[in-house]
């Protein structure tokens, strides 16, 4: 995640089930059943390696839903996709929710492409630039020489072409450590070789880090890309006239997927099923949740996570409305995820201060355990960055109560404003704060 994240200090579950210090390390406070439930969910994608499963999180806003699901990724694997959306952001899209709901799907499975990479990497001893001319074709070329060196020996080189170029633009100097690959055309100064001095008199000085092995090297590398990644590598990205993206169809879909299946039985790639993380499912329609139902049901698809604030009829009782189908309920798996207290809410924003490095005091998490309770845990959250500010401005090292009142007085909470628009006044006051 990018800039400011309400979830940048979850890292995973905690393993035991009553508090301790640990859990401010793992983020994710509170609600012992919903985090049972979540290590079932590990256990099982850790077990069967597969994703194929919708499950559906309840409970009210600030619960610790969606932390929840981060939680679960994170517990699966730190490198697994994960791709979160919302349901208001899936209707206010003008293509097909269908398209959507399948780029997404694709877009939370993570492929690694396993490559073996031939390249030349030693000190730069010389190098030598020619301009040779063509006169047949009246164009001239550029041939760089150089000269490699590495505790192995040396090995002279020819760059041509694009080579030759690329040095031209890193510029390397002599004694610098270069890394030549000729498949992806690529030249890079890796490092510098230092020099020791030595006590004994005209003698040279030593090499201290010359590189080790011969100068031409085999590597694996891991490439990293989404099964979306592929499916868009494979078509044409950008028509000729409108430079607009060409749609993904089914076919290319089942093409891609015979392809994988091929290199996953030659040990060429490996699957990793990540979490596509639905928020306010409630906004999708049924048409969209019946997909989902059949996304879930093919080869490659990731675990599918439903979060809603609302009541939802998981125990099929008759003359009692839900949001959901029943059809497509019986389908899923349902969490759900009880009211935080306050006390949790305290320790929550505890370990976020922890994570942001804001040294806090124990009546102000009070104070902002109270906020959370009362209006909401983004808002404490909020004043607590905005204290930040305070802080900086009064010179203490730490947000003290004094600093939350402070802020409280400048920002209001959507209650208070509402108290403050009923009132009938017609003039509010403007404070200078600096």
């Amino acid at each position: 995640m990018v800039g400011f994240s309400w979830h940048s200090h979850i890292n995973g579950i905690e393993k035991t089930e009553e508090f301790r210090k640990k859990d401010l390390e793992f983020g994710l406070i509170g609600n012992n059943n919903s985090h049972k439930a979540g290590k079932m969910i590990i256990e099982s994608i850790k077990k069967n390696k597969k994703g194929n499963q919708i499950v559906v999180f309840t409970g009210t806003t600030g619960a610790g839903k969606t932390a929840l699901a981060l939680a679960i990724a994170k517990e699966i694997g730190q490198d697994i996709p994960f791709y979160a959306t919302s349901g208001a952001e899936i209707d206010s899209l003008k293509k097909k929710k269908t398209a959507i709901l399948s780029e997404y799907c694709r877009k939370a499975i993570g492929i690694n492409l396993f490559e073996n990479i031939e390249f030349y990497q030693g000190e730069l001893v010389d190098f030598l630039i020619e301009n040779k001319f063509n006169k047949k074709w009246k164009s001239s070329k550029i041939i760089i020489s150089v000269i490699l060196r590495t505790s192995q020996g040396s090995l002279q080189l020819k760059l041509h072409d694009s080579l030759s170029g690329n040095f031209l633009k890193e510029n390397p100097k002599i004694g610098d450590l270069i890394q030549i690959i000729p498949t992806t055309q690529n030249v890079k100064i890796v490092g510098t070789i230092r020099f020791k001095e030595t006590n004994v008199k005209n003698k040279n000085p030593i090499l201290s880090n010359i590189p080790k092995g011969n100068v031409f090297k085999k590597k694996k590398i891991i490439q990293k890309m989404t099964l979306l990644d592929l499916d868009y590598a494979n078509c044409d990205l950008f028509e000729e006239k409108n430079f607009e993206k060409t749609e993904i169809t089914d076919q290319l879909r089942q093409e891609v997927d015979l392809l994988v299946s091929k290199y996953v039985s030659e040990k060429k790639v490996e699957l990793v099923m990540g979490i596509l993380f639905i928020d306010e499912a409630h906004i999708l329609d049924q048409q969209s949740l019946f997909f989902l139902t059949k996304l879930s049901e093919v080869s490659y698809s990731p675990l599918i996570i439903l979060a809603t604030n609302r009541e939802t009829n998981f125990n099929f009782e008759k003359g009692k409305s839900s949001l959901f189908p029943i059809e497509f309920l019986k389908k899923c798996v349902s969490v759900p995820i009880e009211p935080l207290e306050r006390k949790i809410f305290s320790k929550i924003i505890a370990a976020r201060c922890k994570t942001l490095n804001f040294p806090i005091t124990g009546n102000s998490l009070l104070n902002c355990g109270i906020f959370s309770d009362t209006v909401s845990i983004r808002f404490a959250m909020l004043l607590v960055n905005i204290s930040k500010f305070f802080m900086n401005i009064s010179g203490l090292d730490f947000i003290n109560l004094p600093i939350i009142s402070a802020t409280t007085f400048f920002f209001l909470n959507y209650q208070e404003s509402l108290k403050l628009l009923s009132s009938g006044i017609g003039l509010f006051p403007i404070y200078r704060i600096f």
